[in-house]
């Protein structure tokens, strides 16, 4: 690795560590005295500053949730563009329905059958985004992951809840599924 690889990373694990404590305004002006090493150039700390967190903090229910909407795709696209290649290789498009502000349309791969693709329902609790997507239900019904669910197998449970932040999106919710999936295709045997 070299040097300005390891020096990215560690202001990437720093950004991360920060964004979850900091606001975005805070925190670009915690970047603005981080010392860059000799050899790394402006834009990594330009790209620190893109480091996706959400600017639109608001609820389905209020004004601002059409430019929250938009936001939402912006970091699904660029969670499936990421410099480390696509984070969320089950899932290709996350669209909102008119008409249903805590209900979007996600197309995904089908875990369960080589190939094919299937429709499926993110839905968003009254709190969003202080609280996480409840859950994902595919159009066929076999599909099932929740935040919190009373059958622990199709639970996300406390991994997403203590961690969540309200800059955080969908997007970010579907990398715990990305998990989620993972281990139900491959579970882990103790």
């Amino acid at each position: 690795m070299s040097e300005e690889e390891i020096a990215e990373d560690l202001l990437n694990a720093l950004a991360e560590i920060l964004r979850d404590v900091l606001s975005q305004e805070e925190l670009e002006r915690a970047m603005r005295h981080v010392v860059i090493p000799r050899g790394v150039s402006d834009k990594l700390k330009e790209s620190l500053f893109k480091i996706y967190t959400f600017r639109i903090i608001a609820t389905p229910d209020d004004l601002e949730w059409k430019e929250r909407i938009s936001e939402e795709i912006k970091a699904f696209l660029s969670f499936k563009t990421s410099k480390y290649g696509d984070l969320l290789p089950h899932f290709f498009s996350l669209n909102p329905i008119q008409g249903k502000r805590r209900t979007l349309l996600l197309r995904m791969a089908n875990p369960f059958q080589q190939g094919k693709r299937l429709w499926a329902w993110v839905t968003l609790p009254v709190a969003y985004p202080y609280s996480p997507p409840t859950k994902l239900v595919s159009q066929d019904g076999k599909i099932e992951v929740y935040t919190s669910h009373t059958d622990t197998s199709k639970c996300l449970g406390d991994i997403v809840k203590n961690r969540w932040s309200p800059r955080f999106g969908i997007a970010h919710w579907l990398l715990f599924v990305e998990i989620y999936i993972s281990l139900m295709k491959s579970p882990l045997k103790i």
